[in-house]
């Protein structure tokens, strides 16, 4: 059997990928193998490694994560029977799914990847499942109530104050995100993604992320973004909740 090779990698990640591959298919637990990553998006970066997931034969039920060297290449291995790949894709683990249902398809040895390929693709598009009107709540009244930690703190340790700004800032992204139910993007994608979400949020994050060491300026950005992202709640009135009664 042979591999199949992806375009435009370079002399060194093509023999890595070569050397890796055909030691896969030796291997008799591994059935299917796909690359994906940002050699196979086409926009590595200097420290971007290979990044390969393999489905095993049915009677090898386990998943492992390996990360290693090949010929020079730092690359990343994750290998699931298509039952743990099943419950990755329960946990929500987009990237997972991504691999899978946008992978490059190195081998198959049966040829039955079909089914999980397209559950991958599928579940991908579909986009998080919807929070609850309750938890929703719940998680603006936690950026609001960060954010007032950071008023309290800000005087007498400006540089704790500024670190959890930034925490306070992927906080209120990832709740951006979950609330328009797509995936949160790796931080390296975060312009390329924000832009196709919200303009406006975008255009205030990028001058938070780039602003000078400016406490009241970054102060400004910062709740602007989080009371985009609370609306109708503001900063500045106190967050009225309360959860439903659970009966234990």
């Amino acid at each position: 059997m042979n591999i199949n090779i992806p375009n435009d990698l370079t002399e060194k990640h093509l023999n890595a990928f070569k050397n890796i591959a055909e030691k896969l298919l030796k291997n008799p637990e591994i059935d299917t193998l796909f690359f994906s990553g940002s050699f196979y998006n086409g926009d590595p970066g200097p420290n971007s490694d290979l990044d390969f997931i393999a489905i095993t034969k049915p009677e090898f039920d386990y998943s492992q994560r390996i990360q290693d060297v090949s010929d020079g290449i730092f690359y990343e291995l994750f290998v699931y029977s298509e039952n743990q790949l099943e419950k990755s894709f329960e946990r929500m683990d987009y990237q997972d799914m991504h691999m899978v249902g946008y992978g490059f398809l190195v081998f198959s040895k049966t040829q039955n990847f079909e089914g999980i390929k397209n559950l991958a693709k599928g579940l991908f598009e579909k986009g998080p499942a919807k929070i609850s009107d309750e938890q929703l709540e719940y998680e603006k009244y936690l950026l609001w109530d960060k954010y007032t930690d950071i008023l309290d703190v800000r005087i007498k340790n400006p540089n704790l104050a500024r670190s959890l700004m930034n925490i306070l800032l992927w906080d209120a992204l990832r709740l951006l995100y979950i609330n328009k139910r797509v995936w949160f993007p790796k931080r390296k994608r975060l312009f390329e993604s924000l832009t196709k979400i919200d303009k406006d949020i975008y255009e205030l994050v990028f001058e938070f992320l780039n602003s000078p060491n400016d406490e009241e300026y970054l102060l400004e950005k910062l709740g602007k973004i989080v009371e985009n992202i609370i609306y109708p709640n503001k900063l500045s009135d106190p967050f009225i909740w309360q959860s439903e009664k659970k009966v234990l």
